[in-house]
């Protein structure tokens, strides 16, 4: 069952019981104390996730790290793939020849692709420096106009 079925269930199952024993009072009182509750477990279980994530991937080798990172396909990037990059300059990596590798989802059709690829550019001072009016929100055909004059000068 994923979080939101179950979210759902113990709103409808919660709201359906207050509602039947204490009338419209209830089903609001029940709402406005759960909703909060909901919210709260919610974003804890997500950080909860991210740091086994970053645990995960902490302890991979260079190698290892390296398939992280081309392990989807060209225009997509991740939260984990980020991870990795960072866990390769821990290791004292040499990161350059990644370079191209982020540089192809900053001309994703989706814009979550673009801005998890635009937060690895932090790991490239000089592409991140000359990129600096690169906005991830702008429309596709803007970031692949100034990815693309980037590629011109930086190949």
């Amino acid at each position: 069952m994923t979080w939101a079925a179950a979210c759902l269930g113990i709103l409808s199952t919660g709201a359906g019981w207050s509602g039947k024993n204490f009338g419209g009072t209830g089903i609001i009182a029940f709402l406005v104390l759960a909703i909060p509750l909901l919210l709260w477990l919610s974003k804890t279980l997500n950080d909860w996730s991210n740091l086994q994530m970053a645990r995960e991937i902490a302890k991979r080798s260079a190698g290892e790290l390296r398939a992280v990172i081309a392990e989807t396909s060209p225009g997509c990037w991740s939260f984990r793939q980020n991870l990795a990059l960072y866990q390769l300059l821990l290791h004292g990596e040499e990161i350059e020849s990644l370079l191209p590798r982020v540089l192809g989802p900053l001309t994703s059709d989706l814009p979550i692709y673009r801005a998890s690829a635009f937060e690895a550019l932090r790991f490239f001072p000089g592409a991140r420096e000359q990129l600096a009016d690169y906005d991830p929100l702008q429309s596709v055909e803007k970031c692949r106009t100034k990815i693309a004059a980037f590629r011109g000068v930086c190949p």
